[in-house]
């Protein structure tokens, strides 16, 4: 008996489909992927489809130059739900412009965001008040010298959060409380401050930080 082997060769790269396309493009940061809009014509939209974003200071030379980039991928960017927004910058960067692009990219996908991580450890972070509000968010990383957000807080949802580390010198106690009690999913809890200690409370035990509402807590970090 004679085995029959079915082959399947690709001649082109262009003979990929467009979902491995966008699955690929997903693993590497915004600028790496942005690059192929150049390479023809079927390309030069494709990089706006991506459901991520990266961006990293590291990879410009200066900060007006990562400035103007990122304005201009977080403007032109149509996926309609974005899997991951990752931001890492220097601590020669402005802040304000964090929370704008925090802002305008919650703004153009109708809050539809899974995933948000900022990694600016030298930079006073002030978040907009939206972003605590969006029913999708499945995990919040945020990294700054100070983190604040948008004032007056009056409403936290954010029931599909599961993931949250909180690092920072200093940080708004009432909004991280707040945060707290409106997350009944979260398994994964990390709260680091450099000066203060970090106290909590759960069950009986009554410390500085109410977690009771946090259930399904399966890992929990406190440093400071």
């Amino acid at each position: 008996m004679t085995k029959k082997v079915c082959k399947t060769t690709l001649t082109n790269i262009n003979d990929l489909s467009e979902e491995l396309y966008l699955k690929i493009f997903s693993f590497l940061s915004t600028k790496r992927y942005v690059v192929t809009s150049v390479l023809s014509k079927q390309w030069k939209y494709l990089w706006t489809k991506v459901p991520t974003l990266k961006f990293d200071k590291s990879e410009h030379n200066d900060y007006i130059s990562f400035k103007l980039y990122v304005d201009k991928s977080v403007f032109e960017h149509q996926s309609h739900v974005l899997e991951s927004f990752n931001l890492k910058v220097a601590n020669t960067f402005l802040d304000e412009n964090i929370g704008l692009w925090i802002k305008t990219t919650l703004h153009r996908h109708h809050c539809q965001l899974r995933e948000l991580e900022i990694d600016a450890e030298h930079i006073l972070l002030q978040l907009p008040r939206e972003l605590l509000t969006i029913k999708i968010l499945g995990v919040l990383k945020l990294k700054g010298k100070e983190i604040n957000v948008e004032a007056p807080l009056t409403t936290v949802c954010l029931p599909s959060l599961k993931t949250l580390h909180h690092h920072s010198r200093r940080f708004d106690f009432d909004s991280l409380q707040m945060l707290l009690s409106s997350c009944n999913l979260l398994t994964d809890l990390i709260v680091t401050r450099e000066t203060t200690l970090v106290m909590v409370s759960k069950g009986s035990l009554f410390f500085e930080y109410d977690i009771s509402w946090c259930k399904a807590l399966v890992a929990l970090k406190l440093e400071g």
